[in-house]
């Protein structure tokens, strides 16, 4: 331990960068072509909660309204706690099983705050520019983020796409409680944390997009402030 300076953060890692890539080979391909179904179902529900807007003096509508989001986000969440934190992470770095544990939990707060009411549904059709880049934001986590990735030189068999991998689907739901009426400040908390365990995690592996989730953090952060100003 004379040495300590001589070690890199990378050292630290508990798995390499041939690793994780080929892990996330497999997994992509095991669920494809899940991806399609997820990607249009997601954007049903973007679209459908966008047009409709939260409903006047009506509780009831405006839950179901809240629920939808909710439940989409919640069941990413879920989703990737279980098939990827889980069962294809946890193989490769035991800390991947606590990771999945708070990715559930975040899910169980997400339908906690669509079920207290239109919490989490969108304000009406957005007029300010802050809505409509936290709009916009939604919908490029959701249907651009793979894109972008492929751009910034992921190899194909590698995109990250929402509800199946954390970063796009983080992205989309700190996207969304940017855009959201009241959102509990509760929800912030690990989608941010997660963001920048994921930028260090993905610099250190050299992967060429590890700046885009802090970027949607940090762009989302700044819808939600402006919003409020």
């Amino acid at each position: 331990m004379t040495e300590w300076w001589t070690y890199a953060p990378s050292d630290f890692l508990m798995f390499s960068a041939r690793s994780y890539e080929r892990l996330v080979e497999r997994y992509n391909l095991e669920w494809w072509p899940a991806h399609l179904f997820v990607l249009l179902a997601a954007l049903a529900v973007l679209g459908t909660a966008l047009r409709t807007g939260p409903p006047q003096r009506r509780p009831a509508a405006a839950r179901s309204l809240a629920m939808l989001p909710a439940l989409l986000l919640a069941a990413a969440w879920l989703g990737v706690a279980w098939a990827f934190h889980y069962h294809r992470m946890a193989a490769i770095n035991w800390a991947s099983v606590h990771l999945a544990w708070a990715f559930a939990v975040q899910a169980a707060l997400l339908l906690w705050a669509g079920w207290r009411g239109e919490r989490l549904a969108p304000r009406p059709p957005p007029r300010q520019a802050a809505d409509r880049a936290a709009a916009v934001l939604v919908a490029a986590a959701i249907a651009a983020y793979p894109v972008i990735a492929l751009w910034a030189g992921t190899p194909a068999a590698q995109a990250p796409v929402f509800g199946l991998m954390p970063e796009p689907t983080v992205a989309a739901t700190l996207g969304w409680l940017a855009l959201a009426r009241r959102p509990p400040g509760v929800l912030w908390v690990l989608p941010l944390a997660y963001s920048a365990l994921a930028g260090v995690m993905l610099h250190l592996l050299a992967a060429p997009d590890a700046w885009l989730l802090p970027a949607f953090a940090l762009a989302a952060l700044a819808c939600a402030v402006a919003r409020r100003r």
